[in-house]
């Protein structure tokens, strides 16, 4: 068995993304939470700031390159934005 766990990126932090946040952060066996891409960092702060390790936060362009999972909780009308880099990396994508 290995300890090597699979790098989660969020793309936002609603109500679905901070619900998976908090429990990435809680720990859940072979994922941790490692990156976020929101609209408004400031806005998010609050949810951020109630982690113990606070995840890097990047640009859309940039979470694919260092996620290996990458989950979309953003609004649908950048759905396209997310899912064709994700995939194109050879992410495992997750739409929520």
């Amino acid at each position: 068995m290995t300890d090597k766990k699979l790098k989660v990126g969020i793309v936002g932090l609603g109500t679905i993304g901070s619900t998976l946040a908090q429990h990435l952060h809680d720990g859940i066996d072979g994922l941790s939470l490692s990156s976020v891409t929101v609209g408004d960092p400031n806005k998010n702060y609050a949810i951020l700031k109630n982690l113990k390790v606070i995840p890097k936060v990047v640009d859309l362009e940039e979470i694919s390159a260092i996620s290996d999972v990458v989950v979309e909780c953003a609004p649908s009308a950048v759905f396209d934005k997310i899912a064709v880099p994700a995939i194109d990396a050879g992410c495992i994508f997750v739409p929520a």
